[in-house]
């Protein structure tokens, strides 16, 4: 069994933010380990839109959740009715991949049954915690990226030589295979 890099990151990252979060003392810690799983990209280049992605969606789900659980109430149709509503603005803003990450604070805003501001200033330090400590991890961890496109780009190449030795013998009806290896 190979264990990964995305594996690693996650089994180092997510123990820091729940410290982090344990550290400033904010309530629900696991929260920002559930975001830092949820963050962790395959590679450097993807991690950076995601967290910003992943923020800007954390960030219009709270107050959509500030919205719709303090005016209409704490229950699930009302639950049901904002993420109908909530789900196509992140698709309209370009942000959807914040979607899984937001629904984490929005159960969390949910089960409090009441929101106030500090509460809501909790949930966006867990949001920092969480994607600020998967994105650093990200950006800091080696990426696969580099040893996946030369191995794309040698297949790539052991594919040009198949295809021309085919095209080959149908015009000439010669087999002038050589299998050789490259």
């Amino acid at each position: 069994m190979k264990i990964g890099y995305r594996t690693i990151k996650t089994a180092i990252a997510t123990p820091i933010a729940i410290s982090i979060a344990q550290f400033l003392d904010l309530e629900n810690s696991v929260t920002a380990g559930i975001i830092t799983i949820l963050c962790i990209q395959p590679s450097r280049k993807r991690s950076v839109l995601s967290a910003w992605n992943r923020f800007l969606a954390c960030i219009i789900a709270s107050l959509f959740s500030f919205m719709f659980f303090e005016l209409f109430g704490y229950s699930p149709l009302v639950l049901g009715v904002m993420l109908a509503i909530f789900i196509p603005v992140t698709v309209l803003l370009q942000c959807s991949q914040g979607i899984t990450t937001s629904s984490v604070i929005i159960i969390n805003l949910f089960s409090a049954q009441h929101i106030d501001y500090a509460f809501l200033f909790n949930q966006f330090m867990l949001i920092l915690v969480g994607i600020g400590v998967g994105l650093i991890v990200n950006l800091y961890m080696p990426s696969l990226d580099k040893p996946l496109k030369d191995r794309q780009k040698k297949l790539e190449h052991n594919f040009q030589v198949i295809l021309f030795e085919i095209a080959s013998y149908l015009r000439n009806k010669k087999m002038t295979w050589m299998e050789k290896k490259s």
